[in-house]
């Protein structure tokens, strides 16, 4: 049997540079997937068509937040200061339960929906225990200091991904289809990594796993919903009010910011890990390095929003189509939205580094309720613009809760574990 060893990475500070830069490269492998089937897609069908596959990535993004809540992010936070193969079988058949759970869910509501949004309902409803499977091997791998293995799996995702799609855009295939052969393609790469790990999931390790990280899986999990989740649920309510081409908009001018997105988020993915070690060996140097990421972050923000905002008409229509002309008017909101995020970053990372699981819950909760308020107010007065300069306030307000908070944990350093626990 393989040994618990096998899957850590070497240690060192040019091994963590490395750690990080291919974490990054990992997210960017992701985004570039996420990007670029949003672009066939776009490209090959209606501006509706295009929001019905809006809808079912909000649906998958909900769920993904959730087993990133109880899988994910407790190996990240936990099982990056120790190696325990068989806590990655368990945490991978938590995963896989959790999406079947979400997947009865979601294709019962595409039954009950019917069109376009329900076909890609009961297609995703089917394939999301693959898809969250495979996402739960990649935070197994980073957390386990082998990112370059996770991009390897990511990569026959890419490359399955935009040849299916592609292929099946070519020959005139419905939504339905295109969203099925982006997902089928996941559930490929998660059997390819499971395959190449030599892991498979222990199904009756699962509600141990659940149990074991029960003080802080269900809050991060909770933290996600009111943040992600609110501004993923607000979208779906401006569904009713500005319609399935209005949410494509949405969709289509966060695609345009995925670059940085994506460097956002493999750096948070990076710092999550990475500073659970700092941070049990050298606790003091953790808010300078969160402050860095932020403030580099802030800049890559700003300059990716400016590039956009002078983007030619004709560019923008080669990339996304009919879909141009709506998203167009909401690069300056999201550009808004984005350089909050980038500020908020540290102090989100450094409250899960810190394991104050309950802390974040709060803020999310709190900013949840605003962001959700301010769309849907924001959707009355002013259509989707209106909406999407709305859910702008959320990221701004996280930021300055998660570093004030943030400030208040570490002057209490309760340690338990090599970690900091606050209740």
């Amino acid at each position: 049997m393989v040994g618990p060893q096998t899957l850590r990475g070497p240690r060192g500070r040019s091994a963590t540079s490395r750690r990080v830069a291919w974490t990054v490269a990992d997210q960017a492998v992701s985004g570039l997937t996420n990007a670029g089937t949003a672009v066939l897609i776009a490209r090959s069908e209606s501006a509706a068509s295009f929001g019905a596959y809006g809808v079912g990535f909000v649906v998958y993004a909900l769920a993904l937040g959730i087993v990133r809540g109880m899988v994910g992010q407790p190996l990240a936070i936990r099982e990056s200061v120790r190696t325990d193969r068989d806590q990655v079988c368990a945490a991978l058949s938590t995963a896989v339960a959790l999406g079947a759970a979400v997947g009865v869910v979601v294709v019962a509501a595409g039954a009950v929906v019917r069109g376009d949004v329900g076909g890609v309902l009961l297609v995703l409803g089917v394939l999301l225990p693959g898809l969250l499977l495979q996402d739960a091997l990649r935070f197994a791998l980073l957390a386990h200091a082998r990112p370059a293995r996770a991009v390897g799996i990511d990569l026959v995702w890419g490359v399955g991904a935009l040849a299916l799609v592609g292929g099946a855009a070519a020959s005139g295939a419905s939504v339905v289809v295109l969203t099925g052969a982006w997902a089928i393609a996941g559930v490929l790469s998660a059997l390819v990594g499971l395959g190449a790990e030599h892991l498979r999931p222990a199904w009756r390790s699962a509600g141990a796993f659940v149990r074991r990280h029960r003080d802080i899986g269900p809050r991060l999990t909770g933290e996600y919903l009111a943040h992600t989740g609110s501004a993923q649920l607000s979208i779906l309510v401006l569904g009713a009010l500005v319609g399935a081409t209005g949410v494509g908009a949405i969709r289509g001018a966060q695609t345009l910011y995925g670059p940085f997105l994506t460097a956002l988020t493999g750096l948070v993915t990076a710092a999550i890990p990475e500073g659970s070690r700092l941070y049990a060996r050298i606790p003091d140097r953790l808010r300078r390095g969160l402050a860095s990421m932020s403030g580099g972050l802030c800049a890559l923000a700003v300059g990716w929003a400016a590039v956009l905002l002078s983007l030619p008409d004709s560019w923008g229509t080669a990339v996304l189509g009919d879909t141009w002309t709506g998203a167009r008017d909401l690069l300056l909101p999201i550009g808004v939205a984005c350089v909050g995020y980038a500020v908020a970053s540290g102090g989100e990372a450094g409250l899960r580094i810190t394991a104050a699981a309950r802390e974040a819950l709060r803020i999310r909760l709190a900013v949840g309720l605003l962001t959700v308020g301010a769309a849907v107010a924001g959707g009355i007065a002013g259509g989707t613009e209106g909406a999407v300069w709305a859910l702008a306030i959320g990221p701004w307000a996280t930021a300055l809760a998660t570093w004030w908070t943030l400030g208040t944990v570490l002057s209490r350093p309760a340690r338990r574990d090599g970690l900091v626990v606050t209740d």
